[in-house]
């Protein structure tokens, strides 16, 4: 199994690779990554997350669900427990700890978590994925937001304009998924194939946006902090193996115990770049964090695989 998410892992690369190539050559323009991150986040992802449950309805029990969703609560209350601890081991100083609180806990789970999944385990594991990125939304505009209160000296920050945006095509995506698991209504094969076509463009489009982005960022800085390498070595491979040894005490199916080491092995995402840049917070922490990360994870997350899978 390691061996089949190295390879789909240099696939996940050669998608980014590609993204990032178009954009030095400018075949994918500022202006356009714009137009095609708004795609991606507000219709194709969506759909995909909904394709999995309406294409291939699983015949698990909704108790699997529940499952999962106890799974993605404890992942991320271990993860903010352990931020502190983290801050305390890396020496963070004191203006960087809401940040890398941000990037420990607030992984890549839609455009790399998402692909990878789907990749390894078909459409069948989509909905599992949909239980962590709807409780990865509710966290970051809640959690999130008050760590950057915390930074900010709760200046500048609305909680309640932050708890808004909850309401968004990802979230509302994730509990229609949920919706028809648990109740399964009959839909036409023409609505069926048109959310699976249009939802099976978010894996390579939602990839090649990761190289896009990695091609927007300076190299040249990432050679001279080595706080963020031993911190991408703790998140990426000590955590994940901490918290599914565990896991695996409780016996759970081997589906539901790959994706949730998936989840927890994915690099930082982008999102905790964006919300503290939009609250005017120097981002570079989170933006090297998240290039140093996303290009490691090629060959974390196959070890870590190696090791339970």
């Amino acid at each position: 199994m390691a061996f089949i998410v190295f390879n789909q892992m240099l696939v996940l690369f050669i998608l980014m690779l590609t993204g990032y190539l178009c954009f030095k050559k400018q075949y994918i323009t500022q202006t356009s990554m714009q137009s095609l991150a708004s795609l991606v986040v507000n219709v194709f992802n969506p759909l995909l997350i909904v394709s999995g449950v309406i294409e291939k309805p699983k015949d698990s029990a909704n108790h699997d669900l529940l499952i999962i969703f106890s799974i993605a609560c404890a992942m991320y209350f271990f993860l903010i427990i352990i931020t502190p601890l983290m801050n305390k081991i890396l020496r963070v100083p004191n203006p960087q700890k809401g940040l890398y609180s941000l990037i420990t806990v607030f992984s890549n789970v839609g455009f790399i978590g998402l692909p990878l999944v789907v990749s390894i385990y078909g459409k069948q594991a989509i909905l599992y994925v949909a239980v962590f990125i709807l409780m990865f939304n509710i966290l970051f505009y809640t959690y999130g937001v008050f760590i950057i209160g915390k930074a900010k000296g709760y200046q500048q920050v609305s909680l309640f304009e932050n708890l808004k945006r909850l309401i968004n095509p990802g979230v509302l995506a994730c509990i229609v998924a949920i919706l028809l698991f648990i109740f399964k209504p009959p839909l036409p094969n023409f609505i069926k194939g048109s959310i699976s076509v249009l939802g099976s463009t978010a894996i390579p489009l939602s990839m090649m946006l990761v190289g896009v982005a990695l091609g927007q960022k300076q190299f040249k800085t990432l050679f001279t902090d080595l706080r963020l390498y031993v911190f991408a070595l703790v998140r990426l491979v000590i955590i994940p193996i901490i918290f599914v040894a565990i896991l695996v005490k409780f016996s759970v199916s081997p589906l539901i115990l790959g994706v949730s080491m998936m989840m927890i092995a994915v690099p930082v995402g982008n999102m905790p770049t964006l919300l503290a840049t939009e609250y005017g917070i120097d981002a570079t922490v989170c933006s090297d964090g998240l290039i140093i990360t996303t290009i490691l994870s090629i060959l974390t997350i196959p070890l870590v695989a190696a090791i339970f899978m």
